[in-house]
């Protein structure tokens, strides 16, 4: 099996977990070397914009994990466009790699977000409800695009399986201190007058739950998160900082501040704010469902062990 973007967060993390496994023969693609050194592993120090097929075809590839570009983007419009446009670009390009060298099964991480962020969300969300169609959220909206390509290549290529799981957050203690994938702001405000749940994945239940959607060749589209929430409030017990609050009249003034330059010591967007206004809760009995497993770790300790190992450090 590949992994794309193999030295990254995750992917260093899934490549460590399948290589104490065992059972798999390991590709790694990544345009940096490996994090740490792993046993019986080929590596190719390649970007996925160009065609890969040759290489996936000489080590027999049959499964594809595409991690590659799967972090928050962020800084201005136009180069959050330019990085959406390169992301579809290098999926499509992975995808008729992966068609040309015989691939059976497909796997991209998404992101909770697809399902939109504000008051109009169920609590919990199925893998049922309607994508967001918002283009605001440029990373959010990337995904939804992204997945709509996936679910047009898994029809047009039935050989194939595809598996997309749409994770929240995924912390641990060897994640970065950015905290842009929580709270899609490096530097969050709070509203007063709100206390938002929150879920979170530890890094070793997601690197698991891979394993097993690949041990029993899983695909489908399913939610990803640990059991149980971490309201603000707990989440601010835990922060070595203490963001600031503002009344909820001051957000579209402090959105437009940030929209022309203003240095307002945060990413301030309309969607970082309706984060902290608005809850993301994942329903996740259907994975559970199909392959039985459930998280080690809860929301809350996931964030606490991220907490007192990275932020704390």
């Amino acid at each position: 099996m590949a992994v794309t973007g193999s030295s990254g967060y995750i992917g260093s993390r899934l490549i460590r977990y399948l290589e104490e496994c065992g059972s798999y023969g390991l590709v790694a693609f990544d345009i940096n070397p490996p994090v740490v050194p792993i046993h019986d592993i080929e590596v190719h120090r390649l970007d996925i914009n160009c065609d890969i097929s040759s290489q996936l075809r000489r080590s027999m590839v049959n499964t594809v994990v595409h991690l590659a570009e799967s972090n928050y983007t962020f800084g201005n419009t136009s180069h959050k466009s330019d990085s959406q446009e390169q992301r579809i670009k290098n999926l499509k390009t992975l995808l008729a790699s992966s068609v040309e060298a015989g691939v059976t099964h497909f796997i991209y991480i998404s992101s909770h977000t697809v399902y939109g962020i504000g008051r109009d969300l169920p609590i919990p969300i199925t893998e049922m409800f309607p994508l967001a169609d918002n283009t605001e959220f440029s990373y959010s909206y990337g995904n939804v695009v992204i997945e709509n390509i996936l679910s047009e290549f898994a029809e047009k290529h039935p050989a194939c399986l595809v598996t997309i799981l749409r994770c929240s957050p995924v912390l641990g203690p060897t994640a970065n201190d950015n905290l842009m994938s929580i709270f899609n702001c490096t530097n969050p405000i709070a509203v007063f007058g709100y206390n938002p749940p929150f879920q979170f994945l530890h890094e070793d239940d997601l690197a698991r739950i891979i394993e097993l959607v690949l041990h029993n060749s899983l695909d489908g589209v399913f939610n990803l998160a640990s059991d149980g929430v971490v309201f603000w409030r707990e989440i601010l017990d835990l922060l070595p900082f203490k963001p600031l609050t503002v009344p909820n009249v001051f957000v579209i003034p402090i959105v437009l501040l940030s929209m022309v330059g203003f240095p307002t010591r945060s990413a301030t967007s309309r969607s970082a704010f309706n984060m902290m206004k608005y809850p993301i809760v994942l329903g996740t009995g259907l994975l559970k469902q199909k392959i039985g497993y459930t998280p080690n770790y809860s929301s809350l300790e996931t964030f606490t062990s991220f907490s007192n190992s990275v932020l704390w450090k």
